[in-house]
């Protein structure tokens, strides 16, 4: 910021638990922390991406968006969801005159 950067900030997405991993206490921590995020980029004035709640808004988004091997990453569907909530935020940007 302090160089003339411009960012955007995202929400961490969420995890999911499987039956080789309990991602429960990281889930609560990501819920925990993302209202901080929320706080930081109102703070200093940068866009936010919504990627939590963009995924989370999706009806079944735990087996429809969520890699279930892994537990803790997006499927393919999911990594679409994130770069439309990153693509809102930069349009959002613009139009506030925040870039450019």
């Amino acid at each position: 910021l302090q160089h003339g950067c411009r960012v955007v900030l995202a929400t961490i997405p969420p995890v999911i638990s499987n039956a080789y991993r309990d991602r429960g206490a990281q889930q609560a921590r990501i819920r925990g922390f993302n209202p901080r995020i929320h706080q930081i980029a109102a703070d200093y004035g940068i866009p936010l991406a919504l990627v939590y709640e963009a995924i989370t808004a999706v009806p079944g988004w735990e087996r429809e968006l969520m890699d279930q091997a892994s537990a803790n990453h997006p499927n393919d569907a999911g990594y679409r969801v994130i770069r439309d909530a990153f693509l809102e935020a930069v349009i959002s940007g613009i139009n506030y005159g925040l870039f450019f």
